[in-house]
């Protein structure tokens, strides 16, 4: 596997773009010299993984100058939603990263995208797959707003991405190794509600990675899977040409919270897939060593949602080792087929899970540092471990060994050089086919007393680059066959020509603007609405019968029949794969976005300067995000109000379960209804998680919602609400009968004297 990996101009513009995470330094050298084209990290605030150890601010300016050396673009991750008393630390943060140097920003917040392009025109801005775009309308809504690039979202399958490059002209990212999400990209609010650790802030506490259990009813249906939301872990290596062929311009490598073995290797093998057309047995074995929860195409593909979980466990699976034998006085035998080595770690998967380091191996009954394939060895263990239990390797030292011993010095620039002598001077001149030095030395040619200096003399000394990052791919020497030149003296000129260059690779390139934005008021039009969220007829039509309020349809069918009523607004699909935007519409994703639209909560806006950029986009109203608190809420009021110099259309949700998911998996169909049909969205289907809530499943348009174990309330603070200037608000209903939705109606009531 030991390849040197070397870079050049036209080498970069010819591939496909190599993308591979670093949570730290250590692990962006790893990436660097294994072939990564470009390097996306995060500082220490606004990264989509916040616990992710990051960089401060002396390692990114390191990191940048350390990339741009090798010629790596390096991107840095600003891509969480933004609050108003944020804002002033953020731009400054990202006029810091610009005039040190970084290639471009990726970002999800479109608010403060708007806010990015205007202050600082000139950086390159990359959409984060945060964002959720998935069909053309997004891209082209993006390309217009001045981004360069689009993270598309983890489900867009490999026909649409061919559609994407051939009818919009912008470039487009696709990850092709690492982790899932079981949610549309972005649209995940589940770690919020639960755990309060918002997956928009970077801080998703992976609750789908926990055990469920699936009901009907009130009854229990019985699985053997337990992890029921967990996928597993993207691989497309074998597949790669297929996405070349339609034009995608980067590969991204999941992992900023990886070790710097895995980011190392897996960037290796697709380096080596990219530019040689290689792949191994033995690379997939070994990408599996060093995480796995079992490989997946995902969706780019696969269509059977089955090979996309893996329910049997949420974390490293690592590779089977052998089977147990026997257990006896705290010794457990395991017959091997595969290797081991001291220091490995190993995982024994039974009802109680046992893992631990290798730091006793036994074989007949004597201390060995290893062992083969077929051998019959035993490891000191002080749980009980049943016969016939299956060993996982989930470390191998000798591999991460490996990848680290070979991961130094390995890779090189190519230069070209030229040395000469002309009337008694040195001209030397070197180039990278983007920088060019040139050094005249006068003084330092002599006339040979004795034996002249030779061309194979000075090619020694020049091709002498130490550890060096250089290697002359062609280096030509021109001089008379008569003169003596020092040897210090072509020493030392090679030192000073090769500080100079590497001194303009790592020069920040002058491309740094930053204008004074101008902010404008939109001339919004203030609305007093409360709407209705219905799901069936039976609602719908008590709502328009009974009372004044107004109501968003999410089903075709029966909006058809009431389009006509000026109460009834459609709902737009969460993910739309039709292209289709209309006027008059609640939508839920950027593509939709159109003039007299009502943007749903999906939007995440939690800043003025989001609210006001779709007003300006012709939006009518703007739902805030379920992650703002009222105070948060009264705070962006007053911002917006300071800064334009007008009152916000807002609407609020005040009742309802919330969605906490969206998903192109389902697992109904996977686990209850397997190759039929499918009709059981319709009936009453619950996950249980460890705490025994109940979280509701239901479908939109055969993608699967997972809504949260019970509602959220705010009906008692309406006053609250409206007070501060919230003036719209919005109940959402799930199967709520008549009853119940009177007892809602009633609580509303109590407050209509203040609306």
């Amino acid at each position: 596997m030991l390849f040197v990996v070397y870079f050049s101009w036209w080498l970069l513009m010819k591939k496909t773009e190599l993308l591979s995470p670093a949570g730290n330094l250590e692990t962006l050298k790893v990436a660097v010299q294994n072939g990564a084209d470009a390097i996306y990290m995060a500082g220490k605030k606004f990264g989509a993984r916040a616990f992710s150890e990051n960089f401060n601010d002396d390692e990114i300016i390191e990191a940048i100058n350390y990339c741009h050396l090798y010629g790596v673009k390096i991107y840095i991750t600003i891509n969480t939603i933004v609050y108003d008393d944020e804002v002033e630390d953020f731009i400054n943060y990202v006029d810091f990263i610009y005039k040190n140097g970084v290639d471009a920003v990726i970002i999800q917040d479109l608010g403060m995208a708007d806010l990015i392009h205007k202050t600082f025109p000139n950086l390159e801005m990359h959409a984060s797959t945060q964002m959720n775009v998935h069909n053309i309308n997004g891209l082209r809504f993006l390309k217009e707003m001045g981004f360069k690039r689009v993270v598309l979202a983890r489900e867009v399958p490999i026909e649409t991405i061919k559609k994407m490059k051939e009818e919009v002209d912008i470039e487009l990212e696709v990850f092709v190794h690492g982790a899932l999400c079981i949610s549309c990209s972005g649209e995940c609010y589940f770690s919020y509600f639960e755990c309060n650790r918002s997956g928009n802030r970077g801080k998703c506490a992976q609750v789908c990675r926990q055990p469920y259990t699936l009901l009907k009813g009130d009854k229990k249906i019985e699985l053997e899977d337990k992890y029921l939301l967990s996928p597993k872990d993207l691989c497309t290596i074998n597949n790669l040409d297929d996405l070349i062929k339609i034009g995608v311009d980067s590969f991204k490598i999941e992992g900023r919270m990886k070790s710097k073995e895995y980011v190392g290797l897996v960037t290796r093998c697709y380096r080596n897939k990219i530019d040689y057309d290689k792949v191994s047995d033995e690379d997939i074995t070994n990408m599996k060593k060093v995480f796995n929860r079992g490989f997946t195409l995902g969706n780019l593909y696969s269509k059977r949602a089955k090979e996309f979980i893996n329910g049997f466990r949420p974390n490293h699976l690592g590779v089977l080792i052998g089977e147990v034998i026997d257990y006896k006085k705290g010794k457990v035998k395991i017959k091997l087929s595969d290797y081991i080595n001291q220091g490995d770690a190993v995982r024994f998967i039974q009802n109680n899970e046992v893992g631990f380091y290798l730091n006793r191996i036994y074989k007949n009954d004597l201390l060995v540092n290893g062992a083969k394939k077929g051998e019959i060895v035993e490891f000191d263990s002080k749980e009980e471990i049943k016969k016939g239990t299956k060993v996982y390797k989930t470390i191998d030292i000798k591999l991460n060994n490996y990848i680290n011993e070979t991961s130094i010095n390995l890779r090189k620039v190519l230069i070209d050089g030229d040395f000469k002598v002309q009337n008694n001077k040195i001209i030397f001149t070197v180039t990278d086919k983007e920088n060019t030095e040139k050094i005249i030395l006068n003084d330092s040619v002599f006339k040979a007393k004795n034996k002249p200096t030779l061309e194979s003399d000075i090619k020694e000394k020049l091709n002498k680059l130490g550890n060096d990052i250089y290697v002359f791919d062609n280096l030509k020497i021109d001089i008379p066959s008569d003169i003596f030149i020092p040897m210090t003296t072509i020493n030392n000129l090679r030192r000073d020509i090769i500080k100079k260059l590497t001194d303009d690779r790592i020069r920040v390139k002058s491309n740094y603007q930053k204008n004074n934005v101008i902010l404008n008021k939109s001339g919004i039009k203030i609305t007093n609405d409360i709407f209705f969220e219905v799901q069936n007829k039976e609602q719908l039509e008590y709502i328009l019968e009974n009372t004044d309020y107004k109501c968003y349809v999410n089903n075709v069918v029966l909006y058809s029949k009431y389009k006509n009523n000026d109460r009834v607004i459609f709902k737009m699909p969460r993910i739309n794969n039709s292209n289709i935007k209309n006027e008059n519409t609640l939508i839920s994703e950027i593509g939709e976005i159109t003039k007299n639209t009502i943007t749903d909560t999906y939007f995440n806006v939690v800043n003025s300067y989001y609210v006001n950029f779709l007003y300006n986009k012709g939006v009518k109203k703007v739902t805030l995000s379920y992650e703002l608190t009222i105070e948060e809420i009264d705070n962006l009021i007053k911002n917006y109000k300071n800064k334009y110099n007008e009152e916000p259309n807002l609407e609020v949700v005040i009742y309802g379960k919330p969605e906490l998911m969206i998903s192109k998996y389902c697992l109904l169909n996977t686990y209850v209804n397997k190759e039929k049909v499918c009709n059981e969205c319709a009936k009453d289907y619950y996950l249980v998680d460890k705490y025994n809530k109940k979280f509701p499943i239901r479908s939109e348009n055969c993608y699967m919602k997972i809504l949260n174990y019970k509602d959220i309330n705010y009906l008692d603070k309406i006053d609250k609400l409206q007070s501060i200037g919230v003036t719209n608000y919005k109940i959402i209903l799930d199967r709520e009968n008549i009853e119940e939705i009177k007892l809602i109606i009633s609580a509303l009531k109590i407050k209509e004297n203040i609306l």
